[in-house]
């Protein structure tokens, strides 16, 4: 994936890989979610977006892991529970 420098464009599928979306689900949040950042033609076929905007979005967005110990822990806790039983 070519991130541009801040400023640049990024086109649809890089922008997708950068989400870590398919294309489709970033064709539905165009559609459904009206912060996302708006598409820039940059040709006939070619659609984009501004990185400034998407990196501002990415920003405001939640964090998917709000706590990030406690996620460890459990994960730790979880993966012990499962050598108990292996045993």
């Amino acid at each position: 994936m070519n991130v541009p420098a801040l400023g640049g464009l990024m086109r649809r599928r890089d922008v997708a890989e950068f989400l870590a979306m398919s294309v489709a689900t970033l064709k539905r949040r165009e559609r459904d979610d009206p912060s996302f950042p708006t598409v820039v033609v940059i040709s006939e076929r070619v659609l984009g977006y501004r990185t400034t905007e998407l990196l501002e979005w990415v920003a405001t967005r939640p964090s998917a892991v709000p706590n990030q110990a406690a996620t460890a822990a459990a994960c730790a806790a979880l993966a012990a529970k499962r050598l108990r039983a292996i045993r």
